[in-house]
């Protein structure tokens, strides 16, 4: 889902969430710590791996901090999809094109060089 850039990636969450199939976890940053967020991740049947905030009042006890540390792996891919100008800035009006250009980022690095 491309939302404006104005919009927080935890309003399209709940969309995403609900389209996933069944899985044990759901991990996810500190941006994502909301408990309607927490509520529907149970409702599907996974678990929260989400750290609370530094103001929370329920704290982190029960957080899978080893399956945590592996959120690393899609953070150096969006990091890597950066590199590429167009889909940092995104410069393309249409969001087709900009699909578009994601896709053939997507393939550069996917591609042994």
């Amino acid at each position: 889902v491309i939302t404006g850039g104005e919009t927080h990636d935890s309003k399209a969450a709940s969309e995403l969430i609900e389209r996933l199939p069944p899985t044990g976890a759901l991990v996810g940053d500190k941006g994502y710590d909301s408990e309607a967020l927490r509520e529907l991740i149970k409702r599907k049947g996974a678990k929260a791996v989400i750290p609370r905030k530094s103001n929370s009042v329920i704290g982190n006890a029960g957080m899978d901090w080893a399956l945590y540390g592996c959120r690393h792996l899609a953070e150096n891919a969006f990091a890597r999809l950066k590199q590429f100008r167009a889909v940092a800035t995104r410069y393309d009006k249409l969001k087709r094109n900009y699909e578009s250009t994601v896709a053939m980022a997507c393939g550069f690095l996917w591609l042994p060089m």
